[in-house]
């Protein structure tokens, strides 16, 4: 899941996103509400899904672990 500033990744156009298209067996996810402070709605790369805080919530309660960089 892509949060914050890290949304940029998922725009198309970007080194990121070639990987994460490339990336087998991995999904990849995006904070709706981060996607449109930034105004990149219309910029998002393939295959990459949008949630909003719920998802955010459900994709954390069911992963068996979580990690984040600050």
């Amino acid at each position: 899941l892509l949060i914050e500033d890290g949304v940029y990744a998922a725009t198309t156009g970007t080194s990121a996103a070639d990987k994460i298209k490339n990336a087998s067996g991995v999904t990849f996810a995006v904070l709706g509400p981060d996607l449109q402070a930034r105004g990149l709605e219309g910029k998002l790369a393939d295959g990459i899904k949008v949630v909003d805080y719920e998802g955010f919530v459900n994709l954390v309660a069911e992963s068996d672990s979580v990690q984040s960089w600050l």
